[in-house]
């Protein structure tokens, strides 16, 4: 099916869904937001000035610049009976002082409706379009315009107080200007099913099927299918905490082992943690272990380990500072002969690639009034990794005024 037609599928859907039910009970719109009738408008502007010391990611010949943004969006939610409706757009412009070729203008939109009725019926269906610039760098090449198509839909069940039943579909379209070989379609379904056997802890099960279609690296084109058991609790009001392990199959379509598309398994994992030890204080913490896409020389696929944790601290009811440290492990499971076409002048490097990637960051800000905040923040990142052409080290220091309503 063509993103057209899916598009339209969509958006006739969405018309659908107003014409189901007559209910008296009416959606909650968030709070905040400027009243426009019986909808509420959300607008924001973020203007930001970045000096980031390895625009280009090398591993050498480092190139540093000052980067302006100027981000506005605008969030639109309408109440309709029961219905909720929303709808969002925003631009990210971004100008260089010294490298003009990579300034660029990001932009999204996209639309949702969802609602709840009797009996414990609920459904949500969206669709968002994202149109973003890849900056240039030393392992993709050349700067280069990206566009991502997501559509998902939910249906919800509540057989009784403790069992919930829940499916859903999602579909992402991936366009790329010049690397026509990650250009794709993934397409995923997923069933779930919650039971909370406890007033604090629920376990559910989940199962999902994927489908990977490439538009033009058909070799590539295969499935995975995933099954996984999982528990939330709640251990005060203060702690909550989730947890997901499973085991997921992936199989190709043509298997052909002299391209690494060969069928494999490997373990799934996602977990997460938030506790509060005032109300001042907020630590949070993420692991996560799957498999990504790529267009890696022999590797269409590697194996990602993610780790982050993360503490925000309100110092007084107008000044507030968050610090996080990040980790992730790519594994990819061919060896290969690589000679990276954007860095010959290294030669070839033999064997199987792991990047090991260390992040930080850190920021201050000030809520100077109700609706505006000033921040100034540091994100770090280093990149090892067994082949010397991926490595690199970026310093991001920024000063950035936020208004929103």
């Amino acid at each position: 099916m063509s993103l057209r037609a899916t598009s339209s599928r969509c958006a006739a859907l969405l018309a659908g869904c107003l014409l189901i039910g007559e209910g008296a009970a009416t959606a909650q719109v968030t709070e905040g937001g400027i009243p426009f009738g019986p909808s509420r408008l959300h607008p924001a502007l973020t203007v930001s000035a970045i000096h980031d010391d390895n625009v280009y990611l090398t591993s050498e010949d480092e190139t540093g610049d000052w980067i302006t943004i100027v981000a506005p969006t605008l969030r639109l939610e309408l109440p309709v009976r029961r219905f909720l409706l929303e709808a969002e757009t925003g631009l990210e412009s971004r100008s260089y002082a010294d490298q003009g070729g990579e300034d660029a203008t990001n932009w999204f939109l996209g639309a949702a409706v969802g609602a709840t009725f009797p009996g414990g019926l609920d459904f949500k269906v969206s669709e968002r379009y994202a149109e973003r610039y890849q900056v240039a760098s030393q392992e993709f090449g050349p700067g280069e315009d990206t566009t991502v198509n997501t559509l998902a839909a939910t249906v919800g069940y509540r057989v009784r107080d403790a069992l919930r039943l829940e499916l859903g579909a999602r579909s992402e379209a991936y366009g790329y200007d010049l690397s026509h070989d990650l250009e794709r379609r993934e397409a995923t379904l997923q069933a779930d099913c919650f039971w909370r056997f406890r007033p604090r802890t629920s376990a559910f099960l989940e199962g999902a099927v994927s489908d990977y279609e490439y538009d033009e690296n058909t070799a590539q084109d295969g499935s995975a299918v995933l099954a996984a058991l999982g528990l939330a609790w709640e251990a005060t009001s203060r702690s909550v905490a989730s947890a997901k392990v499973g085991w997921q199959w992936k199989r190709y379509d043509d298997e052909d082992p002299a391209l690494g598309t060969e069928g494999d398994d490997y373990f799934v994992v996602t977990a997460g943690a938030r506790h509060s030890f005032t109300r001042r204080t907020l630590a949070e913490v993420e692991l996560s272990h799957g498999s990504h896409e790529s267009d890696y020389a022999g590797n269409p696929y590697y194996l990602r380990t993610a780790l982050s944790a993360g503490l925000s601290q309100r110092f007084t009811t107008k000044v507030y500072g968050r610090a996080a440290l990040r980790y992730a492990r790519d594994a990819y499971p061919n060896d290969v002969i690589y000679e990276n076409p954007y860095d010959p002048g290294r030669g070839p490097e033999c064997g199987e690639r792991t990047d090991r990637t260390y992040g930080a960051s850190a920021a201050v800000g000030f809520e100077a009034t109700r609706w505006l905040t000033l921040e100034a923040g540091w994100v770090g990142e280093r990149r090892d990794s067994s082949f010397d052409t991926f490595e690199y080290d970026d310093n991001q220091v920024s000063l950035s005024a936020r208004a929103a309503f």
